[in-house]
């Protein structure tokens, strides 16, 4: 699964780079940050419902059980 280019330096490097992940370990993941966001969210705590990355990572948790 391509994760998208990121540019963040990596071991004090910078540039490009481009990081993908397998279908499990990306859902794993992907599950992992869904239970914990919304402990440090504020929206969140507000409504859960009007949080765009809450509602991105369950898509996106969804969309992997399907490739599975």
């Amino acid at each position: 699964m391509d994760l998208g280019p990121r540019m963040e330096p990596i071991l004090g490097i910078a540039g490009r780079w481009f990081p993908r992940g397998c279908v499990p370990c990306t859902l794993q993941e992907v599950l992992a940050a869904y239970k914990t966001h919304g402990m440090s969210c504020e929206q969140c705590v507000d409504d859960a419902t009007l949080c765009n990355v809450q509602r991105a990572l369950r898509a996106l948790a969804l969309e992997l059980r399907r490739s599975r």
